[in-house]
């Protein structure tokens, strides 16, 4: 992978007259992406440049940390950014404020992994307020309806996005932790707060395509082998740009909670006050040893960690050789 580091400008305004014939859209012209500092490798700002240079009537709009929680504290009420400090994990800071700041602004939000294969105009239709992706269903999910909000596209002022994020500020100050580490701002939540927007039961399944419901006309793209489609089985969006997307996600974070929500929420720290309110869900209870393990090597408790392991490798021997591969990955890592 090249050392080369580059700088993501904050905000690149659209260079050329919209493509759009339409008079409306309801969906406003503007791409907004995240990452903690500016300054990233080359083939990140490759992957961020994917969706400048092919939307070129579309302005460009890039928030560090700092910027994220200032955006929060000058457009929201104080009930907001307190839920944004209290959250510890990254990735649940950032889906806090991508709801925030398409409910502002409308527009569209991709993760900093992704790269565009096709431009926003040749896919989004216009008379679309609201658009996501539907996730891939695992048999121990709540339901058949989480959203893989990693891309998303919005109106300004749409009730899905205020619902989610009365949800987090509710999470937040209840210290609810949900079925699995979905469940808190992500996936689990916005397809929760998408049907008890449109006045369903907050785990009816939600389908891929174009819904019309209560009035409401949203579009889930279909997600398939780990690529978003349009509904003309196109590829649309690659979710990681290459293998070295790990690297600079860990880079600086390998050794720090808030840069892995799963085990912040195995391990019952996601919040940094208030109570804890938890279930030991089917979920929780199959995957548990691996991340308790991970978390034991993260406080330097190493021979801890090697015996709880061989506890797990008894209790769980089907999974004896992912916990196995597990233990030579943390020793690796933490040698040092």
């Amino acid at each position: 992978m090249s050392t080369s580091i580059k700088k993501i400008p904050a905000f690149i305004p659209s260079r050329a007259k919209s493509s759009n014939s339409i008079e409306y859209q309801y969906i406003t012209k503007k791409i907004f992406k995240t990452w903690r500092t500016s300054e990233v490798s080359q083939e990140m700002y490759n992957a961020v440049y994917t969706w400048i240079d092919k939307n070129s009537d579309w302005e460009f709009h890039f928030f560090d940390d700092e910027a994220c929680r200032g955006f929060l504290k000058e457009n929201f009420e104080k009930n907001v950014l307190e839920a944004y400090d209290n959250i510890i994990p990254g990735a649940y800071k950032c889906d806090l404020w991508r709801y925030c700041v398409l409910y502002i602004h409308g527009g569209v939000y991709s993760d900093i992994k992704q790269e565009l294969l096709v431009s926003l105009d040749d896919v989004l239709s216009n008379d679309i307020e609201f658009a996501s992706v539907k996730d891939k269903y695992k048999s121990d999910y709540e339901f058949d309806g989480y959203i893989y909000q990693a891309f998303m596209c919005s109106k300004p002022k749409h009730p899905f996005l205020k619902k989610a994020i009365d949800m987090i500020v509710e999470n937040s100050k209840n210290g609810f932790y949900g079925n699995d580490p979905l469940s808190i701002t992500g996936p689990s939540l916005l397809g929760k707060a998408i049907n008890l927007t449109v006045g369903q039961q907050e785990k009816t399944p939600l389908n891929s395509g174009v819904n019309n419901i209560d009035n409401f006309r949203f579009e889930l793209f279909p997600y398939i082998k780990d690529t978003i489609y349009t509904h003309q089985n196109s590829m649309f969006i690659k979710p990681e740009y290459n293998r070295s997307y790990k690297k600079d996600l860990h880079v600086n974070l390998k050794k720090s909670f808030a840069g892995n929500y799963s085990l912040c929420w195995f391990t019952g720290k996601c919040f940094a006050s208030g109570k804890i309110d938890r279930i030991k869900s089917k979920f929780f209870n199959k995957r548990k040893g691996r991340y308790i393990i991970d978390s034991l090597y993260l406080e330097g408790k190493f021979n801890k960690a090697r015996l709880t392991a061989i506890k797990y490798i008894l209790l769980q021997p089907t999974r004896s050789l992912f916990l196995i591969r597990k233990i030579i990955k943390n020793e690796k890592q933490f040698k040092n």
